[in-house]
C-alpha cells in the first residue's frame, strides 16, 4: 500500500496525509531505533509523538489499568507418548520409504518445507503416487503439532475427517497402501483412547490457571495460534467438569473466512463478542483476530497457550487484560521454541523503549534529517526497482492470463483461464464446458469435486450470483496453471499471487 502512495506522489497525485497510532513500533529484526526511522520514512512521518514522563505518565496510568504481571509458566516437555512412536514409526516412515524419502531426522520446520517442496514437485510432474503420499504425510504432520497441545479426541477427529478427503473413487496401489496404514493408526489410536489417555501437562496447567484466576464477574481471554487450536479448546474446556462446576463457560472467536476453514463470518463474531461482555461466556478462546483492539473492561487475566508472535504481539496481548489488578501468563513447554521466542521478544521490548529514549535525546531536527535521508533513499529504489505509477482505480493491463487450468492432484484439464471471473474478491468459473466436464451440484455451498474418479478432490463451492445462478467459487490450492509456452505449470498458494487478467462480473 504505502509502495503506491510514494509513488502517486512522485508523479504529483495529492496523497492524504498519514497519522499512525501504535503501542509498539517493533524491531523488525534490526537496531530498534534504525527501525524506528524506517518505519516514519515508510509513512512520509517526520513527527514522533510519545507519552512524556511524569504527568503525562501518571495520567496513563490513572485512566487506563495495566497488567500487574506477565509471567512465563512453563510445563515439562513429554518425554515419549507411544501414539506419536506408533504414528511416526509405522506409518509416516513407511509411507515415506516408498517414495525414497528419508524424513528420519528432521524436525518439525524441516519436515513441512520438505513435504511442501516435494508436493509441489509431484503436482508440477503430475506424479500420482508422490502427491498420494506427500498428502497423507502432510495431514499425519499436521496432527503431530495439533496433538502436541490439544486433546486427542478433537485432534484424532480432524484426522479422520482430513483422511475422507483425500479418498479416490478409484484409488491406486499405493493410495490403498496408505489407506491401510492410515486405518491401522485409527484401530490403535481407538485402543489407546479406550484404556484412558493422560491429559497432557499444559492442558491440566491451562485448567489449573483459569481455576485459579477465575473469580466473581471477571472475564477471561485464552489466546491460541489456530483456528483448530481455539475450535479445540472450547470444546474441551466446556466439556470439563472442574469449570462447569465453577459455571465457567467458553465461546471461541477466530477470523473470517468459510466454514470449512473454521472461521467465523461478521455477524457471529459480533455475537460472540456481546456474549463476552456481557457475561454469558466468561471465558474466550481466541486466535490472533483478538491479541489487538479487544476491550472488555471486566477481562481480568490473559492467558497466551503456546501462542508467541513477535515483540509487537507481546505488548499488544498485555493491552486486552483491561481490568484493575489484572495478569498475564504464557503457558509454553520448558526450553521449546516458543519459550525462546518469548525470551527474545521482551529483549526486543526494552531496545522499543530504548529507541524513544535515543529519538528524544537526538531532537526533533536530527531525526527529521535521519527519516528524510531514510526516504530519499526507499524512494530511489522505488523509481529504479517498480512499476510505473498508476492512479488507484485505474484498470490493469492484460497480464499473464492461464491459456489452462488443470487439477493440481491428477492433472485433469478443467478449464481456460479466460473463463476466470471476478465477482468482489471471490474467483468464479463462468464455463458452459467446465459444468459439462464437472457436473458440479447446484445447490449454495455445496463442493465441487475433480471429475476423475481416481483422484475426485475438491475443487471449490458452488455459490449463487444474480438471479441465483450457479457459479463456481474455485480454490487456488487445488488448480495449476499453464501460462504461455511454458513446458510446466504454475502453483500459487493464494489468488492475489495469479497475475493473469479476469473479468470483473
Amino acid at each position: 500500500m504505502m509502495r503506491q502512495y510514494h509513488r502517486l506522489k512522485l508523479s504529483g497525485y495529492t496523497v492524504p496525509q498519514i497519522i499512525a497510532l501504535t503501542a509498539s513500533v517493533g524491531t523488525n529484526k534490526k537496531n530498534a531505533f534504525d527501525h524506528l526511522v524506517h518505519v516514519c520514512a515508510n509513512l512520509d512521518c517526520l513527527e514522533i509523538c510519545a507519552i512524556g514522563k511524569g504527568v503525562e505518565e501518571d495520567e496513563l496510568r490513572n485512566s487506563t489499568n495495566t497488567p500487574l504481571s506477565d509471567t512465563i509458566l512453563s510445563v515439562p516437555k513429554e518425554i515419549s507418548d507411544p501414539i506419536v512412536k506408533a504414528l511416526k514409526d509405522d506409518v509416516m516412515k513407511a509411507i515415506a520409504s516408498r517414495l525414497g524419502y528419508d524424513i528420519s531426522m528432521m524436525d518439525n520446520q524441516k519436515l513441512e518445507t520438505f513435504l511442501a517442496v516435494e508436493h509441489d514437485n509431484a503436482c508440477k510432474k503430475n506424479d500420482r503416487d508422490a502427491i498420494i503420499g506427500c498428502d497423507y504425510l502432510k495431514k499425519f504432520h499436521r496432527f503431530l503439532i495439533y496433538y502436541d497441545d490439544l486433546p486427542l479426541v478433537e485432534c484424532i477427529q480432524w484426522l479422520i475427517e482430513g483422511l475422507k478427503e483425500s479418498t479416490a473413487g478409484n484409488p491406486t496401489q499405493f493410495d490403498k497402501f496408505c489407506r491401510i496404514k492410515s486405518d491401522e493408526f485409527l484401530k490403535f489410536v481407538t485402543i489407546q483412547i479406550s484404556n484412558s489417555i493422560e491429559v497432557k501437562a499444559k492442558l491440566k496447567k491451562l485448567v489449573e490457571m483459569i481455576i485459579y484466576l477465575h473469580t466473581g464477574n471477571c472475564r477471561g481471554l485464552v489466546l491460541v495460534r489456530t483456528k483448530f487450536h481455539a475450535v479445540s479448546l472450547e470444546t474441551f474446556l466446556n466439556k470439563h467438569s472442574d469449570l462447569k462446576k465453577r459455571q465457567i463457560f467458553a465461546g471461541h472467536l477466530t477470523g473470517q473466512g468459510s466454514a470449512e476453514e473454521l472461521s467465523l463470518p461478521g455477524n457471529q463474531q459480533s455475537k460472540v463478542l456481546d456474549e463476552f461482555r456481557k457475561g454469558t461466556k466468561q471465558l474466550l478462546v481466541a486466535t490472533d483476530v483478538a491479541q489487538e483492539g479487544l476491550d472488555v473492561a471486566e477481562c481480568s487475566y490473559v492467558i497466551r497457550y503456546e501462542f508467541v508472535s513477535n515483540e509487537i504481539g507481546t505488548v499488544q496481548s498485555r493491552g486486552r487484560a483491561r481490568a484493575s489488578q489484572s495478569k498475564c501468563f504464557l503457558i509454553t513447554e520448558a526450553l521449546s521454541l516458543n519459550y525462546q521466542r518469548e525470551t527474545d521478544n521482551r529483549l526486543k521490548e526494552e531496545d522499543m523503549k530504548q529507541a524513544i529514549t535515543e529519538w528524544r535525546e537526538k531532537g526533533i531536527q536530527e531525526f527529521r534529517t535521519l527519516v528524510q535521508k531514510e526516504q530519499t533513499d526507499l524512494l530511489k529504489n522505488l523509481s529504479t526497482n517498480g512499476p510505473q505509477p498508476t492512479a488507484l482505480g485505474a484498470s490493469q493491463p492484460n497480464k499473464e492470463t492461464a491459456k489452462t487450468i488443470h487439477c493440481r492432484f491428477c492433472d485433469t484439464f478443467l478449464c481456460r483461464g479466460s473463463s476466470l471471473r471476478l465477482q468482489g474478491t471471490t474467483i468464479v468459473c463462468l464455463d458452459p464446458a467446465f459444468e459439462k466436464l464437472v457436473n458440479p451440484p447446484k445447490s449454495a455451498g455445496e463442493k465441487v469435486v475433480c471429475p476423475n474418479r481416481t483422484c475426485h478432490r475438491e475443487l471449490g463451492a458452488v455459490i449463487l450470483l444474480s438471479r441465483n445462478a450457479p457459479g463456481y467459487a474455485l480454490q487456488i490450492s487445488s488448480l495449476k496453471f499453464f501460462i504461455g509456452n511454458e513446458m510446466l505449470p504454475r502453483l500459487f498458494k493464494k489468488w492475489s499471487q495469479y497475475q493473469g487478467y479476469m473479468q470483473p462480473l
